[in-house]
């Protein structure tokens, strides 16, 4: 195995996949370069011993043609003929891209409905905090710095604002802040709407008291039509995108701006005919999405045929887990999922290049959640650019914004992102009657997790402190989380930064339960945390500081 050849294979691979999950692809490439070159080198006798490859690795593609005695890589040559090579094609076909789309639409339109919730696709990865990311696309110049600014709620100062402009890829690396998203908080629930005191405040969002919590958002550079072939800042911009949990669409409703970004009102104040297109500006966005995953897939489909248990691998590497992967697959028509994971062999030969699309069109909507953000909405004309979204695109949720003018709207438009995915929220107390805690540094401007040690004995508002979950998280991971110092901080991971750490092991839990938290019972470690009983006191085998010694 030489130098020179495993170089030339991962520089390959690295032009191949184009950056999406450049890192996985890279790796599994080279990975099965190596093998098959091990193998050729025993066969030749140029070793004395070579080390087995990994049953769970890659397949060795390159020697796939060298006659292994694989009956079962003859069979599924031989199916070839019946569906066609499809995956060595570099064609896309727009028709395709947008049947999937529509198709996985009306499915999660319909799961909507029979679920009466907006979020039906809730996956964890894990239990334990969580960092909710925001990412914010669309075509250069449709407001998404202006909407990341407003976000942010930046103090007087410009400093640490994003660059805005009226011209394309005024942002080239990705902007990074943390903002505050309004949530619904649980506190009517908990019977404590009276005294609740959020450490970011709260506000009242249509008609719905929410408290805010710390995200962040990612401002990533202007997408333009050719991105998943290398146009523009390419699979870079893609690849600044793995780990969102959410993406925010700023879409600019006005029809001012082409696709490149570039203003189309002439001097006579008319609108050109290439920026009319509101409702077009979100299909060729969705299908550079679609087309980015598609091709880094499409790629690896001979793998999958020959072990089709490998599906689900080309998936994780866009930051997510093999139960994501299930939930795309479980939308998917006369789905039999294989018990090892991914699609059966059989299902593997015979899939059809619209099946993969289909695929990937539930994925993106279980991985990348989209709302549409339709902004420049104070600009004459953007009426007729918002209905005409909503009539091309019934199912899809949509907020008007203006994020140069209007922040309330930025604010309902974070709020209906986050609650798209939204997470679980904890609230570890020191008083279950009053739901307050003891707090390490007040005010939550973030810095981390206080302990015991450092933490005044004053008690601090109702509710005031709580940790950002995973969906699934439990009593545990709740406690996990409150053990651990780092709490909130300005990673967005809790609701503060005053949390008291936790210190010695874990003797029981209890929260408040029943309507309006009438009751007080144990928790289970393994219970999982939700609005009924997010409320939790935690008794550990160690005092603090603060309780004391016995006289």
């Amino acid at each position: 195995m030489s130098r020179l050849g495993l170089e030339a294979t991962a520089r390959e691979a690295g032009e191949a996949c184009g950056g999406g999950a450049a890192l996985f692809s890279i790796v599994s490439e080279v990975r099965e370069w190596a093998e098959g070159a091990a193998r050729r080198a025993v066969a030749a006798g140029d070793f004395a011993t070579v080390g087995e490859p990994r049953d769970d690795d890659g397949v060795d593609e390159d020697n796939e043609d060298e006659g292994d005695g694989d009956e079962d890589d003859d069979d599924a040559d031989d199916d070839e003929v019946e569906v066609g090579r499809w995956w060595e094609s570099e064609d896309t076909d727009p028709a395709l891209v947008e049947a999937a789309t529509m198709e996985a639409l009306d499915a999660e339109t319909r799961l909507r409905r029979a679920l009466g919730t907006d979020a039906p696709f809730v996956v964890g990865a894990g239990g334990g905090r969580w960092t909710f990311v925001v990412g914010l696309v669309g075509k250069p110049s449709a407001g998404k710095s202006t909407f990341f600014n407003a976000a942010r709620e930046l103090a007087e100062t410009d400093r640490g604002a994003a660059r805005c402009a009226p011209h394309p890829f005024t942002t080239i690396e990705p902007n990074v802040g943390r903002a505050f998203a309004p949530v619904p908080c649980p506190c009517a629930a908990a019977g404590l709407r009276g005294t609740c005191d959020p450490a970011h405040g709260s506000e009242d969002v249509d008609g719905e008291h929410c408290r805010r919590i710390p995200v962040l958002v990612k401002d990533v550079a202007g997408l333009v039509p050719g991105a998943h072939a290398g146009r523009g800042r390419g699979n870079a911009f893609l690849n600044d995108l793995c780990d969102a949990d959410v993406l925010v669409h700023v879409v600019d409703a006005s029809g001012r701006t082409d696709r490149e970004g570039v203003d189309q009102v002439g001097d006579s104040g008319v609108i050109g005919d290439s920026g009319v297109g509101v409702a077009g500006d979100i299909q060729w966005v969705r299908e550079e999405l679609h087309r980015w995953i598609f091709g880094n897939v499409r790629r690896k489909w001979r793998t999958v045929r020959r072990r089709p248990e490998r599906l689900q691998d080309l998936f994780v590497g866009y930051h997510c887990v093999r139960a994501t992967v299930d939930a795309a697959l479980d939308r998917m028509p006369n789905n039999v999922p294989d018990p090892r994971g991914g699609i059966t062999r059989e299902r593997a030969l015979a899939w059809t290049e619209r099946e993969l699309h289909l695929l990937v069109a539930h994925f993106l909507r279980v991985r990348f959640p989209i709302l549409l953000a339709l902004n420049k909405a104070d600009v004459v004309g953007a009426d007729v650019g918002i209905a005409a979204v909503r009539a091309r695109w019934p199912g899809e949720p949509s907020v008007p914004t203006s994020a140069r003018l209007d922040p309330g709207g930025v604010r309902r438009a974070l709020k209906a992102a986050v609650g798209l995915k939204p997470p679980t929220l904890g609230f570890p107390v020191d008083d279950l009657d009053t739901g307050a805690s003891r707090g390490g540094r007040r005010g939550g401007g973030g810095g981390g997790v206080g302990t015991a040690d450092d933490a005044s004995t004053e008690r601090v508002g109702s509710l005031r402190e709580c940790v950002v979950l995973r969906p699934g998280s439990t009593a545990w991971d709740l406690f996990g989380a409150v053990q651990s110092r780092g709490g909130g901080g300005d990673t967005g991971g809790g609701d503060g930064g005053s949390v008291v750490a936790a210190r010695g092991e874990f003797v029981r839990a209890e929260c408040r339960d029943g309507p309006g938290g009438c009751r007080r019972r144990l928790m289970r470690r393994d219970e999982a945390i939700h609005e009924g009983n997010c409320v939790v006191k935690f008794y550990v085998n160690q005092k603090a500081s603060w309780q004391g010694k016995k006289k």
